[in-house]
Parts: C-alpha cells; sequence; structure tokens
C-alpha cells in the first residue's frame, strides 16, 4: 500500500568526526580505533559512519554493524545484517554502503546482502529484518525510514510504497 502522506519529523544527524576506509578499518583524525576484517569485495561507495553519545557506528564491507566505544576503542558489539538463508544462493557482495540511522535507542541499517534491519542500541539484538537489499536510506524520521528511493519502511517494519 502507499505510504501515509505525513512521514513524521526529519532526524537531526549528529556531528561525528570519524571516517573509515574501503579495508573496514574507522579512524579519528589520522588514529585508527578500530580494525575489522577486510575483504576482497570492494563497492566502489563513499561510506560514512554515524555517532551518538561516545560511541560511533559503521557498516562493514562484510555485512555487519558495529558499535565501537570511542572512550576505550573497544568493540561494543556486531550485528550481522544479511539474510540468512537465500533460494537464489549466497551474494557475492554484502557490503553495508547505507549510512545507518539511529533513532530513539535503535540502530536502522541495510545492506547489499538482503536485509533492512532495527537493532537495539544496547546490545545489538535484531529487533526485526526484511529482505530489502539496501543502497541507500534517503531520509529518516521519527516514524520512517525512505529506502532506495522506494519504500517507506515503518519503525515497526511495516513497509510501504513510496513515490516523492
Amino acid at each position: 500500500s502507499d505510504a501515509p502522506k505525513n512521514l513524521g519529523t526529519l532526524l537531526k544527524e549528529n556531528k561525528c568526526d570519524y571516517t573509515i576506509d574501503s579495508k573496514n578499518q574507522i579512524f579519528h583524525a589520522n588514529q585508527r580505533i578500530f580494525a575489522g576484517l577486510p575483504t576482497e569485495s570492494k563497492i566502489d561507495s563513499k561510506k560514512r559512519v554515524i555517532c551518538n553519545g561516545k560511541f560511533v557506528y559503521a557498516g562493514l564491507s562484510t555485512g555487519e554493524l558495529v558499535k565501537v566505544d570511542t572512550k576505550t576503542d573497544e568493540l561494543v558489539w556486531t550485528a550481522d545484517i544479511f539474510a540468512e538463508h537465500l533460494p537464489t544462493g549466497g551474494i557475492p557482495f554484502l557490503d553495508i554502503i547505507a549510512t545507518p540511522v539511529y533513532n530513539d535507542g535503535f540502530i536502522y541499517v541495510g545492506g547489499l546482502g538482503g536485509a533492512f534491519c532495527k537493532v537495539k542500541d544496547s546490545d545489538g539484538e535484531k529487533v526485526w529484518c526484511l529482505p530489502i537489499s539496501v543502497q541507500k536510506i534517503t531520509n529518516s524520521t521519527d516514524k520512517f525510514n525512505v529506502v532506495n528511493e522506494t519504500y517507506a519502511v515503518s519503525i515497526d517494519g511495516k513497509v510501504y510504497k513510496w513515490q516523492k
């Protein structure tokens, strides 16, 4: 069905002075604070991390979302963001190229691995995942995330067709 006309209040993005490179390394200025496992697959895209308080969140080319404590540089949790079983076989690319979204204690994240998920910030547990391959989260409100400019996904996991 079609998305509601009013998607809610646009979320404000927190300032974030961290970056991620193509080898799954997170940096603050020139100092590396996290090194994930690099993968052979390389999707040419400018990936971005998000910050909330003393934590940074990053989608990796391995299809994982990580939460890193910027005060201790320690990994807090990791969540797999890809479809476990696909009827057509494996996907060569699991990269999370869309910038994750923080909203009220949850992270919304999707990647090329065929999943868009709502993840608890407290422990990295997935609340729900939908079978949507995500290239971009176009905009985010307190009630919806617009994914690939095609779907409006509500915070409770309902999917609506989206058109500007």
